[in-house]
């Protein structure tokens, strides 16, 4: 955390988030208690490190007149540029030349400000200017991103959700972050933290790029590219800490504004009633609240991560482990990206930052992306699917250090469309072809089915009436495939109607007197296998 809590008897919160690195660092004033003679010292000594330090130039010299006699006896003038002598005259004002552009006319060197000074008095100097970086235009694709697979799905329709940012503000005109013009919006908490579109910390505009960064072949691309924001500055420029009552007043300017997903990556050690039932309030009118597991790399609870109506997400590094700093224990929900996460930082720029404050954004990206194609879901069905399809890690089903898995939202895409708030919805992707009126006796076979380890795979059959039994079979190929079964909904590792997990590939399931209707049977990867076949029979 950046900020420490004053005392044990205040409701506080701070920011979650354990790093950041950044290409270009802002220098210091001098402390308020200085005296005018420090700072005219310190003034001093500055000037002597800057004269001192070295820089690259780019060097102009001008031609020299060279006379040549011809034949005639008369004479010829002639420009021409002298590489010999240019490279003496860096030398001699102890320069170091590192090329030579000689159509140009140029020497690039590394001087101090004292020898530039002293070159410039040469007469055949044309001019000397800083010899300035430039960098690639292009876009670069974090880590995150892909996987949270967010990659995988693509939304035009940046309206479609609306995400507020509980934070330090942001850096509005950012080129790489939607603007006023293309839904972002905003409020300050109060006054005393300054403009919300202003961010002089970088926290919030961070995770802002994790959440909406355009995808437009520059600097970074967010989970659910341009996704309209809500900005809720609450932290000073600083990152000072705030108040759980803040915190509740924030969530609700995010709700008056529209958002339907809220991400705060922040915390605090001790929870409050008052903040509990409403943040339980906010949920129960359709908001999906996600927030900072926390960064002491302990099992203790932060706050509001650990109340019941929150998400609670805890960070991973770039090879899908837990991140050391990432706090642990059983309100732990789901998992993503948090350590040397790249994302956009004012002014203009972009940074590296880690903690469960970056994981946090791929969640409510992820949720937003996920809720985008499935509008007639509610925030509780958008937030079960993301937890049952998300990637298992640690121990088997939901552990306290990675909930139940990291975040992946096309497999959240897929699953939702077997689920009845999908039923409607044109966008959702199509099941493979079920049999009209499958009639008694009939066998089909899926054959060569395979997956990696702790994934799922669904199929559905349509049950005619007056059907006696139906069966599943798995077997052949090598792995580990575990059955499950469901009427009506995708089958979870807590939620079937039938399921089989005996070692190998080997699996059945029986429903007599089966409900008319659609069955879902989900293949669940114990461990990874490969060309299983499945059979469905109906007698």
């Amino acid at each position: 955390m950046f900020n420490k809590f004053q005392s044990i008897t205040l409701l506080s919160v701070s920011l979650l988030s354990a790093s950041i690195t950044t290409a270009a660092h802002a220098s210091n004033n001098p402390a308020d208690n200085h005296s005018d003679l420090s700072v005219l010292l310190q003034d001093s000594l500055n000037g002597v490190l800057a004269a001192e330090a070295e820089q690259r130039y780019i060097i102009e010299f001008l031609d020299n007149t060279e006379e040549t006699l011809l034949p005639t006896g008369s004479s010829r003038k002639t420009k021409k540029f002298n590489e010999a002598a240019a490279r003496s005259a860096v030398a001699e004002v102890k320069g170091k030349a590192l090329k030579v552009i000689h159509k140009h006319n140029i020497v690039v060197a590394k001087l101090t400000q004292k020898a530039m000074k002293a070159l410039l008095k040469q007469g055949d100097i044309k001019r000397i200017s800083i010899d300035h970086k430039r960098e690639l235009m292009a876009q670069s694709t974090p880590y995150g991103y892909k996987m949270v697979e967010a990659d995988r799905l693509v939304q035009s329709d940046t309206s479609a959700g609306k995400v507020c940012v509980i934070d330090t503000g942001i850096n509005r005109g950012h080129s790489d972050l939607p603007d006023t013009n293309s839904g972002l919006t905003g409020n300050s908490n109060n006054t005393q933290v300054g403009n919300w579109y202003n961010d002089g910390h970088g926290h919030g505009t961070h995770v802002a790029g994790t959440i909406s960064a355009l995808d437009n072949n520059i600097g970074v691309v967010g989970v659910y590219p341009g996704v309209s924001l809500h900005v809720v500055k609450i932290f000073n420029d600083q990152g000072a800490w705030t108040y759980a009552s803040d915190l509740i007043d924030a969530v609700e300017q995010c709700k008056q504004a529209g958002a339907n997903v809220v991400n705060m990556s922040l915390g605090g050690s001790y929870s409050s009633a008052a903040e509990r039932d409403a943040m339980q309030s906010f949920n129960n009118d359709g908001m999906l609240l996600v927030a900072a597991a926390g960064n002491a790399g302990t099992s203790a609870k932060s706050y509001p991560a650990s109340y019941d109506a929150v998400i609670s997400v805890a960070a991973v590094k770039a090879d899908g482990n837990r991140a050391s700093y990432s706090q642990y224990n059983n309100k732990v929900e789901l998992a993503a990206p948090g350590t040397s996460v790249l994302s956009t930082y004012p002014v203009d720029r972009y940074a590296t930052m880690s903690g469960t404050s970056m994981a946090t954004p791929h969640v409510s990206g992820a949720a937003a992306l996920l809720w985008s194609f499935y509008p007639q879901c509610s925030n509780a069905e958008i937030r079960q699917a993301l937890t049952v399809t998300a990637a298992d890690k640690g121990s088997t089903g939901r552990d306290n250090y990675y909930g139940y898995g990291i975040v992946k939202t096309k497999r959240a895409y897929d699953y939702l469309a077997y689920q009845s708030c999908a039923a409607n919805n044109s966008s959702e992707p199509e099941p493979e072809p079920e049999p009209d009126e499958p009639t008694s006796g009939v066998t089909e076979l899926v054959e060569n089915l395979s997956l990696n380890k702790r994934g799922w795979i669904w199929k559905t059959w349509t049950i005619p009436a007056n059907t006696q039994k139906i069966i599943f079979r798995t077997e052949g190929g090598s792995g580990d495939a575990d059955l499950y079964v469901r009427f009506n909904k995708a089958p979870t590792l807590s939620n079937y109607d039938c399921r089989s997990v005996n070692g190998g590939n080997v699996e059945e399931c029986i429903i007599n007197a089966p409900a008319t209707g659609k069955w879902v049977v989900g293949l669940r990867s114990h461990s990874s296998f490969n060309g299983v076949t499945l059979t469905y029979t109906n007698q």
